[in-house]
């Protein structure tokens, strides 16, 4: 039996859907995933109440969406307008 290492981290933090869009619209316009959190906690885009609920939140969804291919992370953002075209 192989072993392999499994996050419950979907389990305990919820789905993160709308923080995930917020995240994915931020790294449109940035490069990197490093400066994506700190923009994201300095200006409380993920609207946390405290700073450490920031960083764990952006955290967590940073590493979801690095999972996403080019073209999964180009088209999230739109998954919330309900007319736009994902196909």
């Amino acid at each position: 039996m192989s072993k392999s290492q499994y996050s419950l981290s979907f389990t305990t933090g919820a789905s993160l859907f709308r923080e995930s869009l917020a995240l994915a619209e931020l790294k449109k316009d940035i490069d990197d995933w490093k400066t994506v959190k700190s923009k994201a906690i300095e200006e409380n885009i993920l609207q946390a109440r405290t700073e450490s609920t920031s960083r764990k939140l952006c955290g967590e969804v940073i590493r979801r969406l690095k999972h996403l291919s080019t073209e999964e992370a180009a088209k999230s953002p739109q998954i919330l307008d309900h007319t736009a075209d994902v196909t």
